[in-house]
């Protein structure tokens, strides 16, 4: 082979490697650029419905719900869903609105009637809700209980909307565990290098979600919905239909100081990646990706160690440079990222947790990135996952069906553990 070929081969592999890194650093210039402290709600201002759906009280809901209900927003709805009754988060809910909140906020808590057969719980009680609601409604804010949201929050999820072209908006979830251990680095590293990826392939967060209602008026969503695992990687493609973009809104970053074990870890892991497979439209385009990026990675390996036992120090100079760059490049883009969030933070007037470090990030790295691998081959024969105590069945996109209700029981563990919300 003439070296003409193998620079040619070797540069090729090396700019597949750098995919990654180069959406990463698209979305944190625009990130950047975007953050600023939310202007006012003008006169006008939409009617707007927050949807919050429980099955099983998470130790940040009184957090969650307490900063719903305090929103410098100047009226809105709080439509709640718990999974039944004697769910731990229907008592839990009755004693946090029994606190007070302000007139302007009209609160309804309702139970999931009729658990739906083919899509999960969370999914089946956000139908149940959107399909209440009047037309005079504007937009649908999604929240999940994990999510803590900042006083200025209802307002940079809904103040995109007044460009005509944005038909959903979405915050961000950051991970910033306060220990070291091993799955809240994993979670943390994965959630960092998710977000580039969400960001190109217009993939929102379900727990800062916002949707014009138009969507639902118009598109596929309920129908998608109704056959989906999770609602937020559903939201794309009836986006698309209608020509509307999705818009990420710094200011709805929400900064998660939860702590989770490394089983626990996995678990979560895996979810997210099965749901983008059975329900984001870019999912072809978007395996075709990663796995390129790991295969040109372990070739431009396999060219250095050929190159060292061939002697031939140009072409190991260039591959393990490629290689270098590409972790050099996520590395730095994860600790940029540490910065600009709790800049983010700063502007709006808020104290952002500090930057907690640790050699495990260096180790974590890499061991994420063989994990994550690994879980994102298997999200493609996944046949059965459980979520919150129910068991479903992964028959393809689309098609999926709740094995049996059951209402939700915390585990032993999960009742002793209470640093981190239920995977």
């Amino acid at each position: 082979m003439s070296d003409l070929v193998m620079y040619a081969v070797i540069i090729a592999l090396g700019l597949v490697t750098q995919l990654p890194a180069y959406w990463a650093w698209c979305m944190i210039i625009v990130y950047t650029k975007r953050s600023r402290a939310t202007p006012p709600v003008g006169e006008t201002y939409p009617n707007v419905a927050v949807l919050l759906c429980l099955r099983g009280a998470d130790p940040s809901l009184d957090a969650c719900l307490q900063g719903l209900l305090n929103q410098d927003f100047p009226r809105y709805q709080i439509r709640i869903v718990v999974d039944n009754r004697d769910d731990s988060a229907w008592a839990k809910v009755h004693d946090i609105l029994a606190r007070g909140y302000p007139d302007r906020v009209n609160v309804e808590v309702s139970v999931l009637e009729k658990p739906c057969a083919k899509c999960s719980l969370k999914c089946c009680a956000q139908l149940q809700t959107v399909s209440r609601l009047g037309p005079e409604m504007d937009v649908v804010v999604l929240i999940d209980a994990d999510s803590i949201p900042a006083p200025d929050w209802l307002r940079a999820m809904v103040e995109p909307f007044a460009d005509p072209t944005i038909g959903a908006t979405t915050g961000m979830r950051w991970f910033a565990p306060i220990d070291c251990g091993w799955g809240s680095i994993m979670r943390h590293i994965f959630n960092s290098g998710s977000y580039p990826q969400m960001f190109a392939f217009d993939h929102a967060w379900g727990g800062s979600t916002a949707i014009r209602m138009d969507v639902f008026r118009r598109s596929s969503i309920k129908e998608r919905w109704s056959r989906a695992l999770c609602e937020d990687s559903a939201v794309t493609g009836p986006l698309r239909e209608l020509g509307y973009k999705l818009v990420f809104a710094p200011a709805a970053t929400n900064i998660n100081h939860e702590t989770i074990t490394f089983s626990a870890s996995v678990r979560f892991i895996q979810r997210q990646l099965l749901c983008v497979r059975l329900d984001h439209v870019d999912w072809p385009t978007l395996l075709s990706c990663n796995m390129a990026n790991v295969v040109a990675i372990a070739s431009l390996l396999g060219i250095a160690g050929a190159a060292s036992w061939l002697e031939r120090w140009d072409w190991l100079a260039l591959s393990v440079g490629f290689v270098g760059l590409f972790a050099g490049a996520m590395y730095g883009g994860l600790t940029m990222a540490e910065v600009i969030v709790r800049r983010n933070w700063r502007i709006r007037g808020l104290v952002p947790p500090p930057i907690v470090w640790t050699w495990r990030m260096v180790p974590g790295f890499f061991f994420t990135q063989v994990i994550c691998m690994y879980l994102l081959v298997k999200a493609n024969v996944l046949r059965r996952v459980a979520w919150r105590g129910i068991n479903y069945t992964i028959n393809g996109p689309g098609d999926i069906v709740m094995e049996k209700y059951e209402p939700y029981e915390p585990t032993t563990a999960q009742q002793k553990d209470a640093t981190h919300s239920t995977v």
